[in-house]
């Protein structure tokens, strides 16, 4: 198709990107919990505080285990999203 054939018909519409954000989207949050999860792990208050089942974070978002195997475990699925 030449170049007038497409003025004649209207112009190309580019195609709007898809949502295929959301994986990386999900990684990203995977990755800053993991790092959450870490930083819990070395800082010994925070790893009593977090130990104990009743903390505010485990009972409104996600359960947070301090340890190393958890934080490793949700780098590990970060990078495979």
């Amino acid at each position: 198709m030449t170049v007038e054939q497409t003025e004649e018909r209207g112009a190309i519409q580019p195609q709007r990107p898809s949502l295929d954000r959301w994986p990386d989207l999900f990684a990203a949050a995977a990755f800053l919990f993991a790092t959450f999860v870490l930083v819990i792990t070395l800082v010994p208050p925070w790893y009593r505080y977090f130990a104990a089942d009743d903390d505010i974070v485990s009972l409104l978002l996600v359960p947070v285990y301090p340890g190393l195997v958890y934080a490793a475990l949700l780098y590990v699925m970060g990078v495979a999203l």
